[in-house]
């Protein structure tokens, strides 16, 4: 099944720096489909990365994988 990122919006605080995302996501297979929205913030980045410096692959990469994630928990 192929996931596709469908949307990424940035979060700013006031100083007009990017301190979070919203990525959404959706795939199907068949009949079956999925559709999710991850929230990422600066404890899902490394301490050498920002949201400003990081390319948008990045942040979809980063997004994907806790999708993934995210959704392998909810078969426990």
């Amino acid at each position: 099944m192929e996931i596709r990122m469908t949307d990424l919006n940035y979060s700013f605080n006031d100083n007009g720096e990017a301190v979070g995302t919203s990525v959404s996501f959706n795939g199907n297979e068949g009949a079956s489909f999925i559709n999710g929205t991850i929230n990422l913030n600066s404890e899902d980045l490394t301490a050498k990365q920002s949201f400003t410096d990081l390319p948008m692959s990045e942040i979809a990469n980063i997004a994907r994988t806790k999708f993934a994630d995210f959704t392998a928990m909810a078969g426990d």
